[in-house]
């Protein structure tokens, strides 16, 4: 799959399947933008501070982070 042929549906679609296998809440809104070296930056309950869950979907289409929740 090539980076930039990811789209932000398609990079919510997976940030939400790694959430679900982690067992993790997925809380909306949520916040998908463009990481500045290509992938997606994507941040669960992007309103408010605290029990946000992060992740980085690379170019590759791979999940890094999204792991756990910050505290509140």
């Amino acid at each position: 799959m090539r980076w930039w042929s990811l789209t932000r549906e398609e990079a919510r679609a997976l940030a939400r399947r790694h959430v679900d296998e982690q067992g993790l809440p997925w809380t909306e809104p949520v916040s998908v933008v463009r990481a500045p070296l290509g992938g997606w930056n994507v941040t669960t309950s992007s309103n408010t501070r605290g029990g946000n869950i992060f992740m980085w979907i690379t170019r590759a289409g791979k999940v890094k982070g999204g792991t756990q929740v910050t505290p509140r």
